[in-house]
């Protein structure tokens, strides 16, 4: 007989209370060179604490995003906290993880279509994003593309890549 686990999702702004979980998601998901820490994420999500978002079921955190206003063509240097912030009609999706239990189900799509649609409704007009981990072609199919400029993001990883995606806004990218 198939069980069957029905997923109570909600997703909502990160909060104070979520950084304990939001850390082991982190380190569950990177490798040790890409993992930040908390001072180092915290200085992201100060900055934009409307486009950083928290993925629950039944009161846990399962997954989560953090997006901050970045120049286009630009990206936050790895380890580093972020020191002001950036008048940019681009916002720069840094991380989005999903729980290793959770992964395969369409939740980080879910997830980051609710970030696109924030995004818009805050008037940027471009998501940008370093995909990492070989994830480009995920990327892809939500469609982003890779940038033809040359941008190293060597710090991001082996095949580190600088990918975009246009909103349906009509405005100039900065």
């Amino acid at each position: 007989m198939l069980s069957t686990v029905k997923l109570v999702m909600n997703i909502r702004q990160i909060t104070e209370f979520d950084w304990p979980a939001l850390l082991e998601l982190e380190g569950q998901a990177y490798s040790e060179s890409l993992v930040e820490g908390e001072a180092v994420l915290h200085s992201k999500f100060n900055l934009s604490r409307q486009t950083c978002l928290a993925l629950e079921n039944e009161s846990k955190l399962i997954g989560y995003v953090l997006a901050l206003a970045y120049p286009h063509l630009h990206f936050p240097v790895l380890g580093m906290a972020e020191q002001r912030s950036y008048q940019s009609t681009n916002l720069h999706l840094h991380d989005l993880v999903i729980d290793s239990t959770h992964r395969g189900g369409g939740l980080a799509k879910n997830l980051f279509q609710q970030l696109k649609h924030s995004a818009a409704e805050l008037g940027y007009v471009q998501i940008s994003l370093v995909a990492v981990n070989g994830l480009s072609l995920f990327w892809q199919g939500l469609g982003f593309v890779e940038s033809d400029k040359f941008l190293d993001t060597t710090a991001y990883g082996e095949h580190a890549q600088y990918m975009s995606l246009l909103l349906n806004n009509i405005k100039e990218v900065n």
